[in-house]
Formats: structure tokens, C-alpha cells, sequence
């Protein structure tokens, strides 16, 4: 059976439930993709998270994009920011 799938939200969510906020410097929202891989999800995407699976993705979503960063949110999650 595949693993249940979370949304894109479940980052954002626990941070605004604390009163957080959303910020991102007017230059760079337009043009700002952030990928969450998930390690769990690894034998059906094909690609190890932390490089491969998410610039490959990137490169469908948004071609050229550069990596702008790219970290461990979680031992099981890896996020990436191409603007």
C-alpha cells in the first residue's frame, strides 16, 4: 500500500496555529518554488531526496530555476527553495 500523502500546508500550518507569519522579500515571491521531499516517498519517486528528486521535479515546474537553498526540515524531510 503507498503512504498517505500530506499536503503542501502541513509546514505552514503548525507555524501560523502558533501565530506565526508568511514572509518572503517582495523580490523574491514571484518567482520562488519550495519542494518538501519526503524520504518515505523515495522508492516511488524514483530519486533520493536532498538533489535528485527535487531538482528534477524543479526542472519540470520551473525550467532553469537555480537552487537557491536547500535544508533538512526533519531526519525524514528535505526542503528546497529554486527562485
Amino acid at each position: 500500500m503507498a503512504p498517505q500523502i500530506k499536503n503542501a500546508d502541513a509546514y505552514g500550518f503548525p507555524l501560523r496555529r502558533l501565530g506565526g507569519q508568511e514572509v518572503v522579500p517582495d523580490e523574491v515571491a514571484p518567482g520562488v518554488l519550495v519542494i518538501a521531499c519526503d524520504r518515505l516517498l523515495e522508492p516511488i519517486i524514483g530519486a533520493p531526496c536532498g538533489g535528485s528528486a527535487e531538482d528534477a521535479r524543479a526542472a519540470v515546474l520551473r525550467p532553469g530555476a537555480p537552487l537557491f537553498e536547500r535544508f533538512e526540515a526533519s531526519p525524514r524531510t528535505v526542503i528546497s527553495i529554486y527562485r
